[in-house]
């Protein structure tokens, strides 16, 4: 059934990608000239913007972890790590969890199913992690400090009926993009907004085109625009934008505009956001009690979190 609903989709996708090019209708009597606009489009048009917007969803990723920690002189190493070591030490473990925030969009739905597009790494969760503990020199030792394992995983579409205990139904890494949906309940055929615009060509974008972006950055639905700056080293598949981004956006459509609204056309998702990391100290979250009263010292045990300082406008 999954295959079969992944050929659907593709079938239908690549049915949209086909779609000949409708006789344009250009806004505000300036002729068209079959390429992307590198403007502000002229004139506008308020319902199939609607129709794009409805389209987008907000997506919320929970993995849970099982943690354990290990004291430098257990000296546990990776191959140590099996199911009768974590059997043994399970009265150590701890349960935690890692969170995503993105955006989705909603591609296929007929009265059995639905599916949306996302990116990859929005819904992908490491199985395992490793943390090592350093030696005199500041190296890496081969001891662990603490290992994680995903349990389980939820995958939930906000605002739509049995938007939860979706599924990944395809997935490339490399390309960063995701499929997920599920199996709806049977007898509910109430519409859900299903993207339905044309597939644009990326490499068609120029330096200065201009773009539209709609996703979720914060968790508060927003269309914002930028100017396309292509990547020379791997055209039509990369391109920068110069939109303001924040965490949630990814996954979120970018839509050009050929010879004026309300031509729009997909022409890729965000994927990325230009960004400094710098490493603080915070305290232990498996410490709660260590926390001080607002105003007072932190003599509890600090961890290094890394943080990401995002470059605003790239």
């Amino acid at each position: 059934m999954k295959n079969a609903l992944l050929l659907t989709i593709v079938l239908s996708l690549g049915f949209l990608a086909g779609c000949g090019h409708q006789p344009v209708v250009v806004t505000g009597g300036m002729p068209g000239d079959g390429r992307y606009d590198l403007i502000e489009p002229m004139g506008g048009n308020a319902g199939r913007i609607h129709d794009l917007l409805e389209s987008v969803r907000m997506i919320n990723a929970t993995a849970y972890y099982e943690r354990y920690n290990f004291a430098p002189e257990e000296r546990v190493t990776v191959d140590s790590v099996n199911h009768q070591f974590l059997s043994r030490n399970k009265k150590r473990s701890e349960i935690y969890t890692d969170n995503a925030v993105g955006t989705a969009t909603i591609i296929y739905k007929d009265n059995d199913h639905v599916a949306a597009l996302t990116c990859a790494h929005v819904v992908e969760f490491e199985d395992t992690t490793y943390i090592y503990y350093a030696d005199i020199n500041g190296e890496i030792s081969n001891f662990l400090y603490q290992v994680a394992i995903k349990r389980r995983q939820e995958l939930g579409i906000a605002d739509i009926k049995y938007g939860d205990n979706m599924q990944i139904l395809a997935v490339d890494s490399d390309l960063d993009v995701a499929i997920i949906g599920k199996k709806l309940p049977p007898g509910d055929y109430r519409p859900i907004p299903t993207f339905n615009f044309p597939f644009g060509r990326a490499e068609e974008l120029d330096w200065g085109s201009k773009v539209i972006l709609v996703g979720f950055p914060a968790g508060k639905k927003m269309i914002t625009s930028g100017m396309v700056s292509p990547n020379s080293r791997d055209r039509g598949r990369d391109f920068l934008v110069d939109a303001l981004f924040n965490r949630g956006f990814s996954g979120g459509i970018v839509m050009a505009i050929r010879d004026g609204i309300p031509n729009f056309e997909l022409v890729g998702i965000v994927s990325a956001v230009a960004a400094d990391e710098e490493a603080v100290l915070i305290p232990d979250p498996s410490y709660v009690s260590d926390r001080p009263a607002h105003g007072q010292p932190y003599i509890g045990r600090p961890i290094i979190s890394p943080r990401k300082v995002v470059k605003y406008g790239v």
